[in-house]
């Protein structure tokens, strides 16, 4: 089981030393938000200089445009789109009878311009979709906040069992806090 740190444009930019303490702490991989192309830019650089793995997330507007979402997108990791690991599309209260349509073409263009994509969600987020097993294929990012994560792995199997939704076998990352201090660094921590 390896940890990771999700930041965002709150966050602010990370100084080398704070991610040096990041490291230290045991976190291999940080997801920064690509909200102010400039803070995301200077987040992923600054992890991918200490070491750690990368990758980034894109909170959708569903009164926007996917593609020039993703294209603002892939505008804030810049020349780090071929180091980035994974570009996570947020599903958070989907609305409007074209969301999986809506999804299908972000989904799309974000592989057209290099990305491999991801689902980041929750159960209560995801059961407004019309299909729900439409994006089983893509990995998930689940936002499940039970205050721990466990020795057995990543996710907690039982929980799984009860609240796995999405026609998932299970998900590849779990979002188990949010607003959390490492390092002096406001962010959210996972395992994957």
């Amino acid at each position: 089981m390896k940890q990771a740190i999700d930041v965002s444009n709150y966050t602010g930019p990370i100084t080398p030393e704070q991610m040096a303490e990041i490291k230290a702490a045991g976190i291999t991989k940080l997801i920064a938000g690509t909200q102010v192309p400039s803070v995301c830019w200077q987040q992923l650089l600054t992890a991918k200089d200490a070491g750690l793995l990368v990758e980034a997330y894109l909170q959708l507007d569903w009164s926007k445009s996917a593609k020039d979402q993703i294209e603002s997108a892939a505008w804030a990791v810049g020349g780090l789109i071929f180091l980035t690991e994974r570009l996570w599309i947020v599903v958070e209260n989907p609305s409007g009878l074209s969301f999986q349509a809506f999804l299908g073409d972000a989904v799309r263009e974000a592989r057209r311009l290099g990305f491999n994509p991801g689902i980041y969600t929750n159960r209560s987020s995801w059961d407004n979709m019309t299909s729900k097993a439409a994006f089983k294929n893509l990995p998930l990012w689940w936002a499940h906040y039970d205050g721990g994560y466990y020795v057995g792995g990543y996710y907690d199997a039982f929980a799984w069992r009860r609240d796995g939704f999405g026609g998932w076998w299970h998900p590849a990352m779990k979002q188990w806090a949010k607003d959390q201090y490492i390092a002096g660094v406001l962010c959210d921590l996972n395992v994957y």
